[in-house]
């Protein structure tokens, strides 16, 4: 318990003799923070916009499809030829 006290003892006293470091340190500290959690609410916000519009197409407007290939056959009047 003694040792703890004594490294808390010499971080404040650290601490006070440079002042400008420290108070620099902390704003970087402060400003960083900051940053991650605008970028997270950033984030957060653009998915919850995209949701809400695609919430806002509707059911019966979404369609997915997929590309059919034909090789080799042409279609000409619904039948095939080569």
């Amino acid at each position: 318990m003694k040792q703890l006290l004594k490294t808390f003892k010499v971080a404040f006293r650290s601490i006070y003799k440079n002042k400008t470091r420290s108070l620099l340190t902390a704003l970087g500290i402060i400003i960083g923070v900051a940053a991650v959690i605008m970028t997270i609410s950033a984030g957060q916000g653009a998915t919850q916009e995209v949701q809400s519009q695609i919430s806002g197409l509707g059911t019966n407007l979404l369609m997915i499809s997929t590309k059919t290939e034909h090789r080799g056959y042409r279609c000409k009047n619904g039948q095939a030829h080569r």
